[in-house]
């Protein structure tokens, strides 16, 4: 995922996580975090600041089954969050805003006892400007491409008249 914080805002955190939950969580009590468990992936020790560019993040963690809902924040209590002042921007009550974009979920390549592996696949350049490459170990049988908004552009189904388009190795 990336995340920018925004550009009205004149306080930024270092203590930013993500929690995947099997149920819904009601976030109007007065406390919400004190029920909260950890989240799973934890960005901590580090300040976003940056309003103009979109910091990338990475994480991994293993999922016990059943997770429907993701919530990205802080779950520390608001008293042991560090924060700095910028310069610029508006102080709400010393919050930071953040926006994030392009979260990417992924199924790691482990194989369970009634899983079958995943068939790793390479496509490059990213972005590209349309035309790019599709490399994979394995003949494809449908292929899906999702563009910057999450829309599905219309997919191409491999056949030996598009053998130029697709390069199996």
């Amino acid at each position: 995922m990336y995340i920018t914080l925004c550009d009205s805002c004149q306080t930024a955190i270092d203590d930013i996580g993500v929690l995947f939950v099997k149920d819904f969580i009601v976030l109007n009590t007065p406390n919400p975090i004190e029920n909260f468990p950890s989240p799973q992936i934890l960005y901590k020790g580090t300040f976003i600041t940056d309003k103009e560019n979109w910091v990338h993040y990475t994480g991994f963690f293993t999922a016990v089954g059943g997770e429907q809902y993701m919530l990205i924040g802080s779950f520390s209590e608001p008293d042991s969050i560090n924060t700095i002042i910028l310069p610029s921007g508006v102080s709400w009550d010393h919050r930071a805003t953040y926006m994030v974009d392009n979260i990417i979920l992924i199924e790691c390549n482990q194989v369970g006892i009634n899983e079958k592996p995943i068939t790793p696949i390479k496509a490059y350049p990213n972005p590209s400007n349309g035309i790019f490459t599709i490399e994979s170990s394995k003949p494809i049988e449908q292929l899906k491409i999702y563009n910057a908004f999450g829309q599905v552009i219309p997919s191409l189904n491999p056949s030996p008249l598009r053998e130029g388009l697709l390069k199996q190795r």
